[in-house]
């Protein structure tokens, strides 16, 4: 079973570290890496009212990771991947040392890391160049050094001897991890909260006010840094994201697709009853439990945005894995049973998905071959994935067009300019899905009148792989009443869409 589980994981790091194109919604994260590898700015305040439209939505930390392997190895996604693979590998690692501690059952830890490794999130975003897996690195690493540091302070028996100063010195790697965490990305704020909640709760107080105090102190300090050398840049990105509406359609919509994963979820309760039945609960259960809490409340608000994916769930998977590794151990055969027969169900959706993968990755050279057919260097093309343009050596029209069509949604921006551009064929060429392309219901991003301004301006030149998927290509039809120079070097108004 688990040398089955070894052999899809490493065919999806073969596959994913060997693309050079998207793999899912991955463009925004290259484009930011490989600016800052560039010495290059990645949270300019006026990109989010003026085109090119650019937002990055989550801190700077993944990325400044990533830059060594795009100063070496060019604007490419093998070193984001691995960056991605690796943060994957430590969880576990961190995953088995924490568990083992909180649980009497070794076969209780081995379920529990079976059920982590299982989940589909888990299974297709350690494979993604994005930030998630970095970010439960962090978080699991900070608890892993929290508890080993609570545990010996527990044992000893001068406890309330230990200074303030020697016990921010012992915290110091646990805090440090949880600030990164929430500076990889946001939803991990959950870690240092639920570690001060559970101090409190534990009577700890000198303990929950250096452990919450100087986590506060050092994200602030980290912040002020950021937005200063960002000229408010940084904050004002932040502040973009927060605009993203909720919707009850899109929560219940995004639930339906943690599909499988329900088993596992519904495996808990029976789990937790059998445990209560046989055994009294301890102070080991708090800290798991104010994670899931937290990262539960947490998750139900982002999945539902419009554009949301399950990869929102990670933190509280991992939560209800930390759980299951304790409750376990009062029943480990049944237990070990059931996560066996539903990680099967995952093994199998995720067999079908690298399937696609690999399908799409076969198209590489295909799309290699359609962008290179025309110089699209030095312009600006429309596109959904900004891979796309860095790999034709343009400037991408949007990076993060999601973002940007969720709020101008939500603020009742209309596309007109946007759709004026096209009119005008002020881009290169333009790059969408093709889903929308081909008229589909619902529209994904586009709709009719867009889709027809760009196919009566622009000719289909061939399908690419872009996020993930293959899109369709236009490029710019000439127009003899003018000149070519004007036809390359005509840029895109700068104004925002009309209100």
């Amino acid at each position: 079973m688990a040398l089955g589980f070894a052999f899809l994981y490493l065919s999806g790091f073969f596959v994913a570290l060997s693309s050079p194109f998207s793999i899912e919604y991955e463009g925004p994260c290259l484009w930011a890496a490989n600016r800052l590898a560039h010495g290059l700015g990645i949270y300019d305040p006026q990109r989010l009212t003026q085109a090119p439209w650019e937002v990055i939505i989550y801190p700077p930390v993944y990325f400044l990771v990533s830059v060594p392997f795009l100063v070496f190895g060019g604007p490419s996604y093998w070193g984001l991947r691995l960056v991605s693979i690796i943060a994957f590998l430590v969880s576990l690692v961190s995953s088995y040392r924490l568990f083992s501690r909180t649980s009497e059952s070794q076969l209780a830890v081995c379920i529990a890391l079976l059920a982590f490794a299982t989940f589909n999130p888990v299974l297709s975003w350690a494979l993604k160049g994005r930030v998630d897996m970095l970010s439960m690195a962090f978080s699991i690493v900070a608890l892993d050094w929290f508890w080993s540091t609570f545990e010996n302070l527990e044992e000893r028996k001068d406890e309330s001897k230990v200074s303030g100063a020697r016990l921010l010195f012992l915290y110091s790697p646990a805090i440090l991890a949880s600030v990164l965490s929430i500076y990889t990305k946001q939803p991990s704020v959950v870690v240092p909260l639920s570690i001060f909640l559970f101090l409190v709760a534990v009577k700890k107080l000198d303990q929950a006010v250096i452990f919450g105090f100087s986590s506060a102190a050092l994200a602030g300090l980290i912040f002020l840094s950021v937005n200063h050398w960002t000229d408010g840049g940084f904050l004002a990105h932040m502040r973009f994201l927060s605009q993203m509406p909720f919707s009850v359609d899109d929560l219940t919509k995004h639930l339906s697709w943690i599909g499988a994963d329900w088993a596992k979820i519904a495996l808990l309760p029976l789990v937790m009853a059998l445990f209560l039945m046989r055994k009294k609960a301890g102070k080991e259960l708090i800290l798991p439990v104010l994670i899931a809490c937290t990262s539960g409340l947490i998750t139900i608000y982002t999945l539902g945005t419009v554009y949301a994916n399950v990869n929102h769930c990670l933190h509280f998977y991992w939560a209800l894995c930390w759980l299951l590794s304790i409750f376990a151990c009062a029943a480990p055969s049944v237990s070990g049973i059931l996560v066996v027969v539903s990680s099967l169900v995952n093994a199998c959706t995720m067999q079908m998905w690298l399937s696609t993968l690999t399908a799409s990755a076969q198209k590489v050279s295909q799309s290699e071959r359609v962008l290179k057919s025309v110089d699209l260097r030095n312009t600006t093309m429309f596109v959904e994935d900004p891979a796309i343009a860095i790999k034709a050596g343009a400037t991408p029209l949007f990076v993060d067009v999601a973002t940007f069509i969720q709020i101008w949604h939500e603020n009742g921006k209309s596309m007109d300019d946007l759709k004026s551009d096209l009119r005008r064929r002020a881009y290169s060429a333009v790059v969408i899905n093709k889903h929308d392309s081909q008229l589909e219901r619902p529209p994904y991003f586009w709709d009719e009148d867009f889709v027809k301004a760009v196919t009566e301006n622009y000719r289909f030149a061939g399908p690419v792989v872009g996020n993930g998927e293959i899109q369709n290509l236009y490029i710019r039809k000439e127009d003899p009443a003018r000149s070519e120079v004007d036809s390359i070097e005509e840029s895109p108004t700068d104004s925002a869409p009309d209100s």
